[in-house]
């Protein structure tokens, strides 16, 4: 293959021009544990239709409350915006659990606790599907760490997010950040 400035060429002629690789949606591998390294994802969730929901005392207590009840996996470092929360976790278990199994658990239990008092009468039994717009988008964005620098390197771009988008002047001016868990690097 051959690398014009503009475009890739394949080097046989009359083949059309090719697209740079670049990865549009998040790989369903496992975990990859190489010896006694971290075993650390970086991940990112976002609302459906990226509603602005999350940044708000109320929405982060679920989340937190969710992520304590989940315990297969340990959240570290986190940030939430108001419609994506971005996090490092780890497994907590050995063998690991699944992780999207997990995933899909704690945000079940957000979207639980969040339509909690407006569950319809016991006597209706087909509510109707309009009523509660789905919270999570499907899925995630993850990323395992692969190096200490790189772990770190991304804390410090998460951590700058909402000053990024205007929404505080410093990190440390951001209320909607924390940690749960010490997820320490080690090689």
């Amino acid at each position: 293959m051959f690398q014009n400035s503009d475009q890739n060429f394949n080097a046989r002629e009359g083949e059309r021009p090719r697209e740079p690789l670049s990865r549009k949606h998040p790989s369903k591998n496992s975990l990859l544990s190489s010896g006694f390294r971290s075993n650390i994802l970086f991940v990112t969730v976002c609302t459906e239709g990226r509603r602005p929901l999350l940044a708000c005392p109320d929405m982060v207590n679920k989340i937190l409350s969710a992520w304590h009840r989940a315990d297969k996996w340990a959240v570290g470092r986190y940030v939430i915006m108001p419609d994506h929360v971005h996090f490092f976790c780890s497994p907590a278990t050995n063998p690991p659990h699944d992780f999207h199994l997990w995933m899909r658990y704690w945000k079940r239990l957000v979207t639980q606790e969040v339509w909690e008092g407006e569950r319809p009468p016991s006597g209706d039994a087909c509510p109707p599907k309009d009523r509660h717009p789905q919270l999570w988008q499907s899925g995630c964005w993850d990323t395992q760490m692969r190096m200490r620098d790189q772990y770190e390197n991304k804390w410090l771009y998460v951590r700058n997010n909402p000053v990024r988008k205007g929404l505080s002047e410093s990190a440390d001016d951001w209320l909607y950040q924390g940690v749960v868990s010490d997820l320490q690097w080690h090689d």
